[in-house]
C-alpha cells in the first residue's frame, strides 16, 4: 500500500504547486529492481500545475543506489540525478483493454487516474526505475574477471592466456578434437 504522504488532493493543486520529499524508503513506493542491493538518500522535488490536457508534474529526483559491476561482480554505490516528465489525466486508459497498443511518444507520458487524488509514488518510482542502467559497470576502466579462471583483474594479475581480450569474451570451453574425415 502506498503512503498517504504521496497522495496529492486535486484541489488543493494550484499554479506551480511545489512539492518536497525527503528520505522516501524504496517501500515507501513499492520500488523493486533485480540487480539493486539498496537504496538510500531518495529526496524529490515535483512541480505540480493545471493545465487544460491535465495535471503537469516535473520530477527531479535525487538518491544513491548500491549496484553490482556487470564486469567484476563488486558492489559499489552511484549517485543519480534525474528528471521526469508526467502528465495525470483523469479518467480511464483508454488502452487497457487493448492486447497490442502502438503508443505515441506524447501518450508514454500519460498517467491516467481516478477519484480526487493523484499519485506522485508512480512518477518517483519512474523516474528512478528509467535511470537504473541495464548493465552497470563500476569504473569505465573496468577490467572485470579473467574469463579462464575467475580472478577480479582489478584486484589481482593472473597468468592466464586468453586470445581475444574484449568485454565479450566468452569462457573457452575444452573441445573434442575432430575425427579425420576418411577419404573415399
Amino acid at each position: 500500500m502506498i503512503a498517504s504522504k504521496f497522495l496529492i488532493p486535486v484541489n488543493e493543486i494550484k499554479e506551480e504547486t511545489r512539492v518536497t520529499f525527503d528520505n522516501i524508503e524504496a517501500n515507501d513506493i513499492d520500488l523493486k529492481v533485480d540487480n539493486i542491493e539498496k537504496f538510500c538518500s531518495i529526496r524529490a522535488l515535483v512541480m505540480i500545475n493545471n493545465s487544460a490536457i491535465g495535471i503537469t508534474a516535473d520530477f527531479n529526483v535525487t538518491f544513491t543506489a548500491e549496484l553490482k559491476c556487470g564486469r567484476c561482480l563488486t558492489n559499489f554505490n552511484k549517485d543519480f540525478t534525474v528528471s521526469l516528465f508526467l502528465i495525470y489525466i483523469h479518467g480511464k486508459d483508454p488502452h487497457t483493454e487493448t492486447e497490442k497498443v502502438d503508443l505515441q511518444t506524447s501518450e508514454v507520458e500519460r498517467i491516467y487516474f481516478s477519484g480526487t487524488n493523484i499519485d506522485l509514488s508512480i512518477g518517483l518510482r519512474e523516474a528512478i526505475v528509467l535511470s537504473i542502467p541495464i548493465a552497470p559497470v563500476c569504473d569505465n576502466a573496468c577490467k572485470g574477471l579473467c574469463p579462464v579462471c575467475g580472478t577480479n583483474r582489478n584486484k589481482n594479475k593472473c597468468k592466464c592466456k586468453i586470445k581475444d581480450e574484449s568485454c565479450f569474451t566468452p569462457i573457452p570451453v575444452k573441445r573434442q578434437p575432430r575425427k579425420k574425415r576418411r577419404e573415399k
